[in-house]
């Protein structure tokens, strides 16, 4: 039976350590080489055991290629112990260096051939997709209210002393139990991945994220239906200069609403370019998005889809009018499917049969089964590689062939509710579906819409009644679908527990403004009894699980410094600032007492010292050259918050509530913030 290792490496001038966590038994075993102990070839012994796996962030980008030199190279275990931590070092800058290149090829060029990988791996970064929305593992740790954030103590190229040494050990174990905790998070994603591997799919998916998943799984039916091989499907493109819009339009696509014949005629006057090259004058010019008034809200039409939303508001289900969601399912897809639409150099009957069995597959499965899932990022992922230049579903005619006849079926749709319902009032339009108020009298001819737009397009509609909807904008709104069941969906400033590359800062704000708007408590009375409770069951969001409690952490936020700017908190004794350097990435909450964190930047080239102004004033006074405090340009500083104080909290500490100081009013006034742009 195959065992399961966490790990993570540290590597200085004169230390390398690297720390692996038994999943079962939660022992640590560690292998250290510097001037105090040499643990080669007991590392080597562990690495040629049998049936093992290791898992780490971002390993196949970093550790792993470590790994594998001190695997394949016989010269780093005869050589003496500074020897190999010099060498080691050189291919630990070689590969930091290659992945700040803006060369791609440059960037993964360190990165080991699946085929040439001795030991297993998965790598928790590459599964999640976070190589493309880079989320750091400490941004992670505060996503995941993990009770240690910590920063690499010491500059990578430092020369360690004996005793931070052992603080570079404790801080790889601290990196170690984070990636386990994330692990553990991840199991329902590495058992889908198993699941292929098992049915006959490459290794490799372990670590793919859902559109390698879905590039795979495609690309392995295509090739069975158009009898080539695999690797041929993932060679096919098809790239263009331009496209016509109207080439593009279906034909069955017409309007009554003069409104919507001019919207169509938009459309089809539009070419599209290749942008690529362009400057940002020449992208806006050929950008295909125009807006068009309609009725009570302006529709923002573009590349990507429809948008439109009303005025700010809260919108509810009366006796005299009801709230209705209508949404295309699996609208892209269908659109694909339905159309006969695909890239061109694939057959669309052998394309459009594989795409519509996804779908088809899906329907058979309920919504808790992992192969609902894997349907469902399979035939969004399609879609999304039509996209990217280096797939094998690239055109461009095919995506804007879904999206712009996306945007035009949906007008098609809105266009019949307001032809059967003219007292319709749309609440917003969002890329597959419209939500809108219409007259309870009314609400008998919905199913008849809905049959007749179905009919059109051959696309199925889902229409849903709603209680009410709290709206700022088309991207951020709560929409109680029902009070009774608590069926709530919130979107945008309205997330509690978002997705893991989001920020989790101050999760108590969308409670609170949800507990506001749902059951009408104020934001004073969540904010300031909130640490006593356990869950919020009267709240019950995106899912079937209540809200929960975290306690301080639901107060915390976070602060990422990049680059050679710096942050340093300044604590004042008797006006005095006593200024301390804090981590790039900082955990703290907002108190009554505490430090102001301040952001400092490198000056502006162009920005002139002192001694440069005394000149341009006194321009006959040059004795001042020699005071060198004149000459340095200071560093630019900005405060994170502005007019508070706060208080780091890195690292947790468990204490009673009203000892960590919090200043609850501020909290309160960042939900008044959001009610009152919607009040």
């Amino acid at each position: 039976m195959t065992k399961d290792y966490i790990y993570d490496i540290e590597i200085f001038n004169n230390f390398f350590c690297v720390v692996f966590k038994d999943c079962d038994t939660q022992e640590f075993t560690r292998y250290e080489v510097s001037s105090r102990t040499d643990d080669r070839f007991l590392l080597r012994e562990f690495l040629q055991s049998d049936k093992i796996r290791l898992i780490g962030y971002n390993n196949l980008g970093f550790d792993y290629p470590l790994l594998h030199e001190i695997i394949t190279k016989q010269s780093l275990h005869s050589c003496k112990p500074w020897t190999f931590v010099k060498n080691i070092k050189i291919k630990a800058n070689t590969i930091i260096e290659s992945m700040r290149a803006d060369d791609i090829r440059t960037r993964f060029k360190h990165q080991v051939s699946p085929w040439n990988i001795k030991v297993p791996q998965i790598d928790l970064f590459k599964l999640w997709h976070f190589d493309r929305k880079f989320v750091s593992l400490k941004a992670l740790e505060f996503a995941m209210r993990f009770k240690n954030v910590q920063d690499l103590p010491y500059a990578h190229n430092a020369e360690l002393t004996e005793e931070q040494m052992q603080v570079a050990i404790d801080y790889c174990d601290n990196d170690v139990d984070a990636t386990h905790d994330f692990f553990l998070v991840s199991q329902k994603h590495i058992a889908i991945r198993q699941a292929y591997i098992d049915d006959g799919y490459s290794d490799t998916l372990l670590s793919a994220n859902e559109i390698g998943i879905s590039k795979e799984v495609f690309t392995k039916l295509l090739a069975e239906e158009m009898k080539v091989d695999q690797k041929e499907i993932k060679k096919l493109r098809t790239r263009r200069r331009k496209v016509d819009i109207k080439d593009v339009v279906l034909d069955y696509i017409k309007f009554n609403d003069p409104i919507n014949q001019n919207t169509l005629k938009s459309f089809q006057s539009h070419t599209w370019y290749d942008t690529s090259k362009m400057t940002d004058a020449e992208k806006k010019k050929y950008a295909l998005k125009f807006s068009v008034p309609y009725k009570n809200v302006t529709r923002i039409y573009a590349e990507g889809g429809l948008h439109s939303c009303c005025e700010a508001g809260i919108y509810e289900s009366d006796d005299d009018n009801v709230l209705i969601d209508l949404d295309f399912a699996s609208f892209y897809p269908h659109i694909s499917f339905r159309n006969n639409l695909g890239p061109e150099h694939i057959p669309k009957e052998i394309f459009n049969k594989i795409y519509e069995g996804f779908y088809d597959d899906r329907k058979k499965y309920p919504k808790s089964d992992p192969r609902n899932y894997v349907c469902k990022i399979i035939l969004n992922g399609s879609y999304g590689l039509s996209k990217e230049q280096n797939s094998f579903l690239f055109d461009v005619a095919w995506q804007l062939g879904i999206t712009v006849n996306g945007q035009l079926l949906l007008t098609y749709l809105t266009e019949k509710l307001y032809e059967a319902i003219p007292e319709s009032f749309i609440i917003f339009e969002n890329t597959d579906g419209v939500m809108a108020r219409i007259p309870r009298k009314d609400l008998h001819k919905i199913q008849t819409i809905c049959d007749d737009v179905e009919e059109f397009c051959n696309i199925p509609l889902e229409a849903m009644e709603c209680d009410k909807v709290i709206v700022r904008d088309v991207n951020n709104y709560i929409n109680v679908i029902s009070s009774k069941k608590n069926k709530v969906k919130a979107k945008g400033v309205f997330e509690v527990d978002k997705d893991w590359h989001k920020d989790h800062s101050m999760r108590i704000v969308p409670i609170a403004v949800a507990n506001y708007f749902i059951n009408g408590v104020t934001p004073e009375q969540t904010i300031r009894h909130h640490h006593v409770r356990k869950n919020y069951p009267e709240l019950i969001l995106d899912g079937e699980e209540c809200l929960q409690s975290y306690g301080i952490y639901d107060y915390c936020k976070r602060v990422k410094i990049q680059g050679k700017d710096t942050l340093v908190s300044n604590k004042f004794h008797e006006n005095v600032a006593d200024e301390k350097v804090e981590q790039k990435m900082t955990r703290y909450y907002i108190s009554n007492k505490g430090v102001q964190l301040i952001k400092k930047m490198p000056p502006l080239a162009t920005k002139k010292g002192e001694l440069d102004k005394y000149q341009e004033e006194y321009p006959n006074q040059t004795m001042l050259w020699d005071i060198d405090e004149l000459k340095v340009i200071p560093d630019r500083r900005n405060q994170v918050e502005a007019g508070v104080y706060t208080t780091v909290f890195n690292k947790y500490k468990a204490k009673e509530f009203s000892e960590y100081n919090i200043n609850t009013s501020y909290y309160i006034d960042e939900c008044y913030k959001i009610i009152n742009a919607i009040n």
